[in-house]
């Protein structure tokens, strides 16, 4: 029997109010973050009908930076959506969800620019976590 799966909502996107994570991570948003191909269908439908697709909000006190402004299409609408950058995106994903491996994260990160910007936010935030994360910097070189 076939599943039928359902668009999920996404509401009013802001600054304040953005999508980022996986979501982010799914989407291609322009030349540099470009690799948009981790779970696409499990991000953006569900097998339910009317769910809301949670936004992220600027917990960790980084303001607007690696948060863009992007015509997307998604459910074959165009729209304009405030998107956290693929770095942004892995600095929160990490800070949520903190079992990724130090050492996995070269792996997971995708060209220097955006592993750079990720160190920048690091240093920016500079709680433990962080800390922890910049101290195995030498294994991503």
């Amino acid at each position: 029997m076939a599943t039928t799966l359902y668009p999920r909502t996404i509401l009013q996107t802001s600054y304040k109010n953005y999508l980022s994570k996986y979501h982010s991570l799914n989407l291609y948003l322009d030349d540099k973050n470009n690799y948009a191909d981790w779970h696409h269908i499990n991000m953006f439908y569900s097998n339910k009908p009317n769910q809301i697709i949670d936004l992220s909000f600027d917990k960790y006190n980084l303001g607007k930076k690696g948060i863009l402004k992007r015509k997307l299409t998604i459910f074959d609408k165009e729209t304009i959506y405030y998107v956290a950058s693929y770095a942004r995106a892995m600095f929160e994903w990490l800070h949520d969800f903190s079992t990724l491996r130090i050492y996995d994260i070269k792996e997971l990160m995708f060209e220097k620019p955006i592993l750079k910007e990720l160190l920048h936010y690091f240093q920016l935030h500079n709680c433990n976590l962080c800390k922890q994360y910049l101290e195995c910097k030498s294994q991503w070189d």
